[in-house]
């Protein structure tokens, strides 16, 4: 390489300056030649990781179904065009489907009850409008619900968590509720009284907010099934969590950028469940199975069929392994 002196008031002097000179800073200047040669190398490089990430993801996508047991579960029941979120008419698409569960989210009303409804306000998915805090229940229930991308009115209306954990008992599935307030004790402590009063322990899970909530809850209530959905770093933070935690939920889009998240939580003994933010495709849901993951939170009941893990619902039995 050729050596260039560039002093701070003559940066592209070719004259070299003098000894006694202390602002002077000596940097190597490669030649046109030698640059064009570094950056079409690194491009090259640059290319073949990326033909190699890719070849290495169609081939994981395109590996058979394997594992004899996946749970997935409807997201809001069914969250797709045509058919109304968190609804009895989603229940039922969902077990025609073969989803062994359904996902439900809960608010808390003005009088301090709780409500299947997943938004801040009743706008998009019902034909009321305000925040679900600014009503009591009674008024939220003499709404009715909308379906996905038509906002046809249908005869069913925002459901208690009681009527929706009757709905999916009624229909043999699991129910996987999330409170909205999953910080707010007195919300969390409603759901598990609807959860024991309904009998559900064997048959739900709910998500937490905080893994404070989660040691308090597993005295409170031992027998039932918690989920979390947080950054496993290490395998000692897994065991860290309540053993009545069975179930880790995390986002794809996550745990695309630390996939270490899945062996940790595994190792501790809970099934991993996956979600999709906006990737939801086939290939990407049989990229997970090989990754070995217990089960998916799908949107669109045809990636699950293209991906051919939707099997005849099965009897999980959510325990911790560990």
């Amino acid at each position: 390489a050729k050596w260039k002196w560039m002093g701070p008031e003559k940066a592209n002097s070719q004259k070299e300056p003098s000894s006694n000179s202390s602002n002077t800073v000596l940097r190597p200047r490669l030649g046109g030649k030698r640059q064009a040669i570094v950056f079409f190398t690194q491009l090259i490089a640059a290319f073949i990781f990326w033909v190699f990430t890719i070849m290495f993801y169609f081939t994981i996508s395109r590996l058979p179904y394997y594992q004899p047991q996946l749970l997935v579960a409807g997201h809001r029941g069914v969250w797709t065009d045509g058919y109304a979120e968190n609804s009895f008419e989603a229940f039922d698409f969902a077990k025609t489907q073969q989803y062994a569960a359904v996902e439900v989210d809960l608010r808390m009303t003005k009088d301090q009850k709780l409500v299947v409804m997943h938004d801040i306000t009743l706008d998009r998915t019902t034909n009321g409008e305000g925040a679900v805090a600014d009503f009591n229940l009674d008024q939220i229930q003499q709404l009715r619900l909308k379906r996905e991308g038509t906002d046809e009115l249908i005869d069913e209306f925002p459901y208690t968590l009681d009527q929706a954990i009757q709905g999916s008992q009624a229909r043999g599935q699991i129910i996987n509720i999330e409170v909205k307030q999953d910080k707010n004790m007195s919300a969390v402590a409603l759901a598990l009284d609807s959860i024991c009063k309904t009998n559900a322990t064997e048959t739900s899970f709910i998500s937490t907010g905080s893994t404070v909530f989660q040691h308090l809850l597993y005295y409170l209530q031992p027998n039932v099934t918690l989920e979390k959905d947080f950054l496993l770093h290490t395998p000692s933070m897994a065991l860290m969590v309540p053993s009545n935690v069975n179930v880790y939920a995390i986002s794809a889009e996550l745990a695309l950028f630390n996939l270490w998240v899945i062996p940790n939580a595994k190792a501790a003994g809970m099934m991993v469940l996956v979600y999709f933010l906006a990737i939801e495709s086939p290939g990407m849901i049989n990229f997970f199975v090989a990754l070995g993951v217990d089960g998916f939170m799908l949107n669109n009941p045809e990636h699950c069929a293209g991906a051919g893990v939707c099997k005849p619902p099965i009897n999980f039995t959510l325990e911790r392994t560990m």
